[in-house]
């Protein structure tokens, strides 16, 4: 007889886990359990066994890097449970990570790329509407990242197995980004974004930390200069993601600035689809951009360039 998966579900807030207060406004206030509880789950032989743990209560644009790092050993400890003779814990066989979608997609790509040698399904999802709409999307949705998880154990492949289910759709976190503020359909995935993805899981066997690193966005616009980048560099940063225009391309003081930087440099676009391209060679053009050092981020949107020169820092700093 199979031994039904046993999948861990991750509570740490967001929209899912919402009710209204007195004053109208949306507070985090439900447990894991009661989420599990809620999305309806059919019991008895067979069936997955579904476990909850809460590690946070918090909305996700509070999500700091020090809350990523925590999120990471939760989900890595559920997955390796039971290695030690004396742990009597059973191991999950798939982790569902119940989260905001104001920086999901930046979480995820965290555990993607610091989790890639668990070999295992995790599942990010949540809401868009709160627990106590009228007609909440939340249970579907841990439905629907349940489902996912199940269907992933089935799955031999050395890529990643860390997706966002939301909406109706299942997508790999890297290259994800939240493109709707209300729909439920709230994720889309960068275009052309397979073969970049591909270079981006790399890192395994996580012990360092990305909580310390210092690496902030900054915007390209017409006319911007370089005293933004200046004031930045004052502070010790550990590296920058320019939000370009076009296809990687920023005006000729900003680039100006940032080849005076010593610290690595990642060129994104602010443009919705598509991704960099170094081809102008004028002051500010990627080309030029490049011929200084600066990289190119391909096809992932700044918040996650953010995120894959934050892992790839912190690998680093072991």
């Amino acid at each position: 007889m199979t031994v039904p998966p046993r999948i861990h579900v991750l509570g740490t807030g967001g929209t899912i886990s919402c009710l209204h207060n007195d004053n109208g406004d949306l507070i985090p206030s439900l447990q894991c359990s009661d989420l599990i509880s809620r999305a309806g789950f059919a019991t008895g032989a067979g069936q997955p066994q579904i476990t909850g743990e809460d590690i946070m209560t918090v909305d996700s644009s509070d999500i700091s890097l020090a809350d990523m790092d925590f999120i990471i050993d939760r989900v890595r400890a559920a997955v390796l449970a039971g290695d030690s003779e004396s742990d009597e814990v059973t191991p999950a066989d798939a982790v569902i990570v119940l989260h905001g979608t104001d920086t999901m997609e930046e979480t995820a790509f965290a555990v993607a790329r610091l989790c890639a040698d668990l070999s295992c399904p995790i599942v990010f999802t949540g809401a868009q509407r709160p627990a106590d709409d009228e007609n909440p999307d939340g249970p579907l949705n841990l439905r629907a990242a349940v489902a996912t998880a199940t269907k992933l154990l089935n799955v031999d492949s050395e890529q990643s197995l860390v997706r966002i289910a939301f909406g109706g759709q299942v997508l790999p976190a890297i290259g994800t980004t939240k493109w709707h503020t209300t729909e439920d359909a709230a994720f889309r995935l960068a275009e052309g974004v397979d073969e970049f993805a591909v270079a981006a899981s790399v890192q395994k066997d996580y012990v360092s930390r990305l909580a310390g690193l210092h690496i902030p966005i900054i915007d390209a616009y017409a006319g911007a200069d370089g005293v933004l980048i200046e004031r930045l560099a004052a502070t010790n940063i550990d590296g920058l993601v320019v939000s370009a225009m076009g296809s990687g391309n920023v005006p000729a003081a900003m680039a100006k600035a940032l080849e005076a930087l010593d610290v690595p440099v990642l060129i994104s676009t602010r443009v919705p689809e598509g991704g960099v391209h170094f081809v102008y060679g004028s002051a500010g053009g990627g080309a030029d951009l490049a011929r200084h050092g600066v990289r190119s981020a391909g096809n992932l949107r700044p918040s996650q360039a953010r995120m894959w020169l934050l892992t790839e820092l912190a690998a680093q700093r072991r």
